[in-house]
């Protein structure tokens, strides 16, 4: 009796990139943590592909046409360069990243970076950054509220926008942010209180 021949497997394309990019879809069901760049400040570049080689001598001109000095130039490609080697263009730049590796050290910049990217539909905002003061307040506030009260918090919190389930007022971030500033501390001595059923 004869043993059937399986079919030879068919081969995979070879993708030709550079072994350091993340695959883009690898980070879509839930938010990447922040990236610690300066693990990589010693470490050799990997190689540049043609689509991020190409942004790069676009940022040159872009760069020359609007007359920027040397050190302010090079501040800003190397933060360029750093992202692009690593990460490559499959997606979008996140912003955090690009303020993340201008803070290494004082050769790299990247506030004339964020325009230049956006311009070209190439940034993902860092909303936290851009958000409302307050509302970023009344957020590192709430996570001083002992874990227990937090949902009564959350409650309150969201009568005060406007979000109950009746239709109120309203109120500005600034002034829930005052509130939860006077009570904080109020609940935090309360923290060890625990409601007992009767």
């Amino acid at each position: 009796m004869r043993r059937a021949v399986a079919a030879p497997r068919a081969e995979r394309p070879v993708v030709n990139s550079s072994p350091a990019l993340i695959p883009v879809s690898q980070l879509t069901l839930f938010p990447a943590p922040p990236r610690r760049w300066d693990a990589l400040r010693h470490r050799d570049l990997p190689p540049f592909g043609e689509q991020e080689e190409a942004l790069k001598q676009e940022f040159a001109r872009h760069a020359e046409r609007n007359d920027w000095n040397k050190r302010v130039f090079h501040a800003h490609q190397r933060t360029l360069t750093t992202v692009l080697a690593w990460l490559g263009l499959g997606a979008p730049v996140e912003e955090a990243d690009l303020w993340a590796i201008s803070r290494l050290d004082t050769s790299h910049n990247a506030r004339r970076l964020i325009p230049f990217l956006a311009e070209r539909g190439l940034l993902v905002p860092d909303h936290v950054r851009h958000a409302d003061p307050h509302r970023a307040g009344v957020a590192r506030l709430r996570q001083r509220v002992p874990a227990h009260l937090l949902p009564e918090v959350d409650v309150w919190i969201a009568v005060l926008r406007g979000e109950g389930r009746r239709e109120s007022r309203t109120m500005p971030w600034k002034t829930v942010s005052g509130y939860l500033g006077y009570l904080v501390p109020v609940l935090q001595g309360w923290g060890g209180v625990r409601r007992f059923a009767p």
